[in-house]
Protein backbone atom coordinates (compact mmCIF):
# COMPACT_ATOMS: atom_id res chain seq x y z
CA UNK A 1 0.00 0.00 0.00
CA UNK A 2 2.77 2.43 0.98
CA UNK A 3 4.61 1.66 -2.28
CA UNK A 4 1.44 2.41 -4.29
CA UNK A 5 1.08 5.81 -2.62
CA UNK A 6 4.73 6.67 -3.29
CA UNK A 7 4.41 5.55 -6.92
CA UNK A 8 1.26 7.66 -7.31
CA UNK A 9 3.00 10.74 -5.86
CA UNK A 10 6.03 10.33 -8.11
CA UNK A 11 3.77 9.94 -11.15
CA UNK A 12 1.86 13.10 -10.20
CA UNK A 13 5.07 15.11 -9.78
CA UNK A 14 6.52 13.88 -13.09
CA UNK A 15 3.27 14.61 -14.90
CA UNK A 16 3.27 18.14 -13.50
CA UNK A 17 6.85 18.67 -14.62
CA UNK A 18 6.09 17.33 -18.09
CA UNK A 19 3.32 19.91 -18.51
CA UNK A 20 5.62 22.86 -17.78
CA UNK A 21 6.75 24.94 -20.77
CA UNK A 22 10.29 24.13 -21.86
CA UNK A 23 11.14 27.81 -22.33
CA UNK A 24 10.70 29.77 -19.09
CA UNK A 25 10.39 32.98 -21.14
CA UNK A 26 7.62 31.60 -23.36
CA UNK A 27 4.43 33.65 -23.40
CA UNK A 28 0.95 32.22 -23.03
CA UNK A 29 -1.60 32.77 -25.81
CA UNK A 30 -3.35 35.35 -23.62
CA UNK A 31 -0.10 37.26 -23.05
CA UNK A 32 0.56 37.22 -26.79
CA UNK A 33 -2.91 38.62 -27.56
CA UNK A 34 -2.70 41.41 -24.97
CA UNK A 35 0.86 42.29 -26.06
CA UNK A 36 -0.32 42.33 -29.67
CA UNK A 37 -3.10 44.89 -29.08
CA UNK A 38 -0.80 47.01 -26.90
CA UNK A 39 2.04 46.94 -29.44
CA UNK A 40 -0.40 47.76 -32.27
CA UNK A 41 -1.84 50.57 -30.11
CA UNK A 42 -5.37 49.27 -30.58
CA UNK A 43 -7.76 51.49 -28.64
CA UNK A 44 -10.38 49.59 -26.67
CA UNK A 45 -14.04 50.24 -27.45
CA UNK A 46 -16.75 50.62 -24.83
CA UNK A 47 -19.50 49.00 -26.90
CA UNK A 48 -20.06 46.35 -29.52
CA UNK A 49 -23.38 47.35 -31.03
CA UNK A 50 -23.78 44.51 -33.53
CA UNK A 51 -23.19 41.67 -31.10
CA UNK A 52 -24.58 38.48 -32.59
CA UNK A 53 -23.79 34.82 -32.64
CA UNK A 54 -20.16 34.34 -33.50
CA UNK A 55 -17.34 32.08 -32.50
CA UNK A 56 -15.02 32.24 -29.52
CA UNK A 57 -11.34 31.44 -29.09
CA UNK A 58 -10.78 31.08 -25.36
CA UNK A 59 -7.14 31.83 -24.63
CA UNK A 60 -7.38 31.50 -20.85
CA UNK A 61 -9.81 32.25 -18.03
CA UNK A 62 -9.43 36.04 -18.50
CA UNK A 63 -8.78 36.54 -22.23
CA UNK A 64 -10.88 35.59 -25.26
CA UNK A 65 -11.18 36.41 -28.93
CA UNK A 66 -14.72 36.99 -30.17
CA UNK A 67 -15.09 36.47 -33.93
CA UNK A 68 -18.28 38.21 -34.98
CA UNK A 69 -17.53 37.59 -38.66
CA UNK A 70 -14.56 37.07 -40.94
CA UNK A 71 -13.95 40.82 -40.92
CA UNK A 72 -14.94 41.66 -37.33
CA UNK A 73 -13.10 40.29 -34.29
CA UNK A 74 -12.29 41.52 -30.80
CA UNK A 75 -9.78 40.60 -28.12
CA UNK A 76 -11.83 40.62 -24.92
CA UNK A 77 -10.10 41.03 -21.58
CA UNK A 78 -12.04 40.21 -18.42
CA UNK A 79 -11.72 41.96 -15.05
CA UNK A 80 -11.64 38.74 -13.09
CA UNK A 81 -10.73 35.11 -13.65
CA UNK A 82 -13.75 33.33 -15.08
CA UNK A 83 -14.07 29.90 -13.50
CA UNK A 84 -14.84 27.25 -16.08
CA UNK A 85 -13.40 29.07 -19.08
CA UNK A 86 -10.48 27.33 -20.68
CA UNK A 87 -9.12 26.23 -24.00
CA UNK A 88 -11.28 23.11 -23.95
CA UNK A 89 -14.46 25.18 -24.37
CA UNK A 90 -15.77 27.17 -27.30
CA UNK A 91 -19.05 28.31 -25.78
CA UNK A 92 -19.48 31.46 -23.73
CA UNK A 93 -22.64 32.93 -22.25
CA UNK A 94 -23.36 36.67 -22.12
CA UNK A 95 -25.25 38.69 -19.51
CA UNK A 96 -26.00 42.02 -21.13
CA UNK A 97 -27.88 45.10 -20.10
CA UNK A 98 -28.96 46.13 -23.61
CA UNK A 99 -28.84 44.93 -27.20
CA UNK A 100 -25.18 46.03 -27.28
CA UNK A 101 -22.35 44.59 -25.23
CA UNK A 102 -20.76 47.15 -22.92
CA UNK A 103 -17.52 47.17 -20.95
CA UNK A 104 -17.95 47.56 -17.18
CA UNK A 105 -21.68 46.74 -17.36
CA UNK A 106 -21.96 43.38 -19.10
CA UNK A 107 -20.40 40.06 -18.25
CA UNK A 108 -19.56 36.68 -19.70
CA UNK A 109 -19.93 33.29 -18.06
CA UNK A 110 -18.94 29.70 -18.54
CA UNK A 111 -21.79 27.27 -19.27
CA UNK A 112 -20.52 25.21 -16.31
CA UNK A 113 -20.85 28.21 -13.94
CA UNK A 114 -23.78 30.27 -15.28
CA UNK A 115 -24.19 32.32 -12.09
CA UNK A 116 -20.59 33.54 -12.05
CA UNK A 117 -20.27 36.97 -13.64
CA UNK A 118 -17.02 37.70 -15.44
CA UNK A 119 -17.11 41.42 -16.15
CA UNK A 120 -15.62 42.79 -19.34
CA UNK A 121 -12.61 45.04 -18.76
CA UNK A 122 -11.62 45.84 -22.36
CA UNK A 123 -12.74 45.02 -25.89
CA UNK A 124 -10.12 45.60 -28.58
CA UNK A 125 -11.40 45.65 -32.19
CA UNK A 126 -9.15 43.97 -34.73
CA UNK A 127 -8.95 44.56 -38.45
CA UNK A 128 -8.92 41.57 -40.78
CA UNK A 129 -5.17 42.06 -41.24
CA UNK A 130 -4.60 42.21 -37.46
CA UNK A 131 -6.57 38.98 -37.00
CA UNK A 132 -4.29 37.28 -39.53
CA UNK A 133 -1.17 38.62 -37.80
CA UNK A 134 -2.36 37.62 -34.33
CA UNK A 135 -3.41 34.18 -35.56
CA UNK A 136 0.06 33.68 -37.02
CA UNK A 137 1.72 34.71 -33.76
CA UNK A 138 -0.49 32.32 -31.79
CA UNK A 139 0.27 29.46 -34.20
CA UNK A 140 4.00 30.17 -34.02
CA UNK A 141 3.90 30.01 -30.23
Amino acid sequence: MKQSVVTLLITAVLTGCANQPTDPNAKTDAEIAISFVQDAQVEPVKRISTFRTGSWDILDSKTLIYNASRKESYVIELRNTCTGLGKMYDTVGINRTSSSVLTDADSLFSPDFPKMKCFIKNMYPLTEEQVAQLTQQLEDN
